[in-house]
Protein backbone atom coordinates (compact mmCIF):
# COMPACT_ATOMS: atom_id res chain seq x y z
CA UNK A 1 0.00 0.00 0.00
CA UNK A 2 1.10 3.58 -0.70
CA UNK A 3 0.13 6.99 -0.06
CA UNK A 4 0.26 9.88 -3.02
CA UNK A 5 1.57 13.03 -1.56
CA UNK A 6 0.36 15.85 -4.16
CA UNK A 7 2.37 18.47 -6.02
CA UNK A 8 2.82 22.13 -4.77
CA UNK A 9 3.26 24.92 -6.54
CA UNK A 10 6.51 26.44 -5.74
CA UNK A 11 7.77 30.22 -6.36
CA UNK A 12 9.15 31.22 -10.13
CA UNK A 13 6.25 28.23 -11.21
CA UNK A 14 8.29 25.28 -10.84
CA UNK A 15 6.62 22.24 -9.17
CA UNK A 16 8.17 20.70 -5.66
CA UNK A 17 9.61 17.67 -5.85
CA UNK A 18 6.61 14.44 -5.51
CA UNK A 19 7.01 11.59 -3.83
CA UNK A 20 4.73 8.23 -3.77
CA UNK A 21 5.73 7.20 0.62
CA UNK A 22 5.03 3.37 0.75
CA UNK A 23 3.04 2.67 4.01
CA UNK A 24 4.47 -1.35 4.64
CA UNK A 25 7.94 -1.84 6.27
CA UNK A 26 8.96 -3.94 3.00
CA UNK A 27 8.49 -1.07 0.78
CA UNK A 28 9.92 1.27 3.08
CA UNK A 29 13.09 -0.75 3.04
CA UNK A 30 13.31 -1.58 -0.30
CA UNK A 31 12.70 2.23 -0.90
CA UNK A 32 15.95 2.91 0.94
CA UNK A 33 17.70 0.58 -0.86
CA UNK A 34 17.69 1.85 -3.86
CA UNK A 35 18.31 5.03 -3.14
CA UNK A 36 21.68 3.92 -1.18
CA UNK A 37 22.43 2.04 -4.72
CA UNK A 38 21.40 4.80 -7.01
CA UNK A 39 23.46 7.71 -5.27
CA UNK A 40 27.40 8.35 -5.99
CA UNK A 41 28.18 8.97 -2.62
CA UNK A 42 26.43 8.99 1.21
CA UNK A 43 28.53 11.05 3.49
CA UNK A 44 28.39 13.07 7.13
CA UNK A 45 29.56 15.90 6.53
CA UNK A 46 30.17 19.63 8.11
CA UNK A 47 29.93 22.74 5.85
CA UNK A 48 33.33 24.46 5.83
CA UNK A 49 32.30 27.03 3.24
CA UNK A 50 29.24 27.85 2.37
CA UNK A 51 27.54 28.95 -0.87
CA UNK A 52 28.27 32.21 -2.73
CA UNK A 53 27.00 33.13 -5.74
CA UNK A 54 28.51 31.43 -8.60
CA UNK A 55 30.67 29.80 -5.63
CA UNK A 56 29.85 25.88 -4.53
CA UNK A 57 30.05 24.85 -1.00
CA UNK A 58 32.44 22.86 0.56
CA UNK A 59 31.80 20.46 3.33
CA UNK A 60 34.45 18.42 5.16
CA UNK A 61 33.12 14.37 5.10
CA UNK A 62 33.33 13.58 8.58
CA UNK A 63 32.36 9.83 7.84
CA UNK A 64 32.27 7.89 4.54
CA UNK A 65 29.58 5.32 3.79
CA UNK A 66 29.79 5.87 0.28
CA UNK A 67 32.11 7.27 -2.55
CA UNK A 68 35.40 8.47 -3.30
CA UNK A 69 37.68 8.75 -0.39
CA UNK A 70 38.24 12.10 -0.57
CA UNK A 71 38.58 14.75 2.30
CA UNK A 72 36.64 17.95 0.80
CA UNK A 73 33.54 17.72 -1.26
CA UNK A 74 32.31 20.53 -3.82
CA UNK A 75 28.67 20.96 -3.19
CA UNK A 76 27.24 22.53 -6.53
CA UNK A 77 23.88 24.71 -6.10
CA UNK A 78 20.66 23.14 -5.47
CA UNK A 79 19.55 22.16 -9.50
CA UNK A 80 15.42 21.61 -8.34
CA UNK A 81 13.48 21.25 -4.97
CA UNK A 82 15.08 18.22 -5.34
CA UNK A 83 17.96 19.27 -3.99
CA UNK A 84 19.17 19.88 -0.23
CA UNK A 85 20.25 23.49 0.08
CA UNK A 86 23.67 23.73 2.33
CA UNK A 87 23.63 25.62 5.49
CA UNK A 88 26.20 28.01 6.91
CA UNK A 89 29.37 27.38 7.99
CA UNK A 90 29.42 24.74 10.46
CA UNK A 91 26.03 23.02 9.93
CA UNK A 92 26.40 19.31 10.13
CA UNK A 93 24.32 16.88 8.20
CA UNK A 94 23.98 13.39 6.38
CA UNK A 95 24.46 14.09 2.81
CA UNK A 96 22.92 11.59 -0.05
CA UNK A 97 25.29 13.00 -3.30
CA UNK A 98 24.93 12.13 -7.17
CA UNK A 99 27.11 13.64 -9.78
CA UNK A 100 30.88 13.96 -9.37
CA UNK A 101 33.61 13.62 -9.09
CA UNK A 102 34.56 16.99 -9.32
CA UNK A 103 31.14 18.78 -8.34
CA UNK A 104 28.07 16.73 -6.20
CA UNK A 105 24.88 18.04 -5.49
CA UNK A 106 23.03 17.13 -2.12
CA UNK A 107 19.57 15.71 -2.96
CA UNK A 108 16.69 14.71 -1.30
CA UNK A 109 16.08 11.28 -1.49
CA UNK A 110 12.44 10.70 -0.21
CA UNK A 111 12.73 8.10 1.79
CA UNK A 112 12.69 7.17 5.37
CA UNK A 113 15.75 8.06 7.25
CA UNK A 114 14.88 5.32 10.10
CA UNK A 115 15.38 2.95 6.88
CA UNK A 116 18.39 4.92 5.31
CA UNK A 117 20.22 4.64 8.67
CA UNK A 118 19.41 0.92 9.32
CA UNK A 119 21.06 -0.18 6.05
CA UNK A 120 24.03 2.23 6.56
CA UNK A 121 24.41 0.95 10.25
CA UNK A 122 24.05 4.53 11.94
CA UNK A 123 21.60 6.41 13.40
CA UNK A 124 22.22 9.70 12.14
CA UNK A 125 20.60 11.02 15.42
CA UNK A 126 22.72 9.60 17.80
CA UNK A 127 26.08 9.63 15.80
CA UNK A 128 26.03 12.78 13.72
CA UNK A 129 22.92 15.24 14.68
CA UNK A 130 21.73 17.71 12.15
CA UNK A 131 22.74 21.26 13.12
CA UNK A 132 21.56 23.66 10.90
CA UNK A 133 24.00 27.42 10.72
CA UNK A 134 22.03 30.29 8.84
CA UNK A 135 23.72 31.37 6.00
CA UNK A 136 25.29 34.83 6.53
CA UNK A 137 23.61 37.71 5.06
Amino acid sequence: MTVAISLCAAPGGALACDYVYPVAPAEREAGARATINRLAAIIDAEVIRAPQQGRPALVRAVRIFKGPEIEVFEIGPERSSCDVGIGGVGSRMRLFLAGGPDLWYAVDTGTDPQYEDRLLGSDREEEWPFVRVPLAR
